[in-house]
């Protein structure tokens, strides 16, 4: 996630939301603490529906939409991961 927020012109400031695959909230803790970003950064639902494998990310943005959390031109990062070492990010403009 931050070679995401590295390569694009955009700062880590300027993004409204994080919202990570849902598998559980220690990972989602320590991927906060690792890179120095403030949970409050981080969209989180995974208490309402617990881990939703591939889902949760596109459940997660559907909740953001829906209750107006999102503004046209704001800075989300999306980021997934799978079994081993897998893994995506993608910084995208609303």
């Amino acid at each position: 996630m931050s070679s995401v927020i590295n390569l694009s012109k955009v700062s880590l400031n300027e993004i409204k939301y994080i919202v990570p695959h849902q598998a559980n909230q220690r990972i989602i803790d320590a991927a906060a603490k690792n890179l120095k970003i403030s949970k409050e950064k981080f969209y989180i639902n995974i208490d309402n529906y617990a881990n939703t494998s591939a889902g949760s990310i596109p459940i997660a943005l559907d909740e953001l939409n829906k209750n107006n959390l999102l503004k046209k031109g704001d800075y989300i990062i999306l980021v997934g991961f799978g079994g081993g070492l897998s893994f995506g990010a993608i910084l995208l403009k609303w």
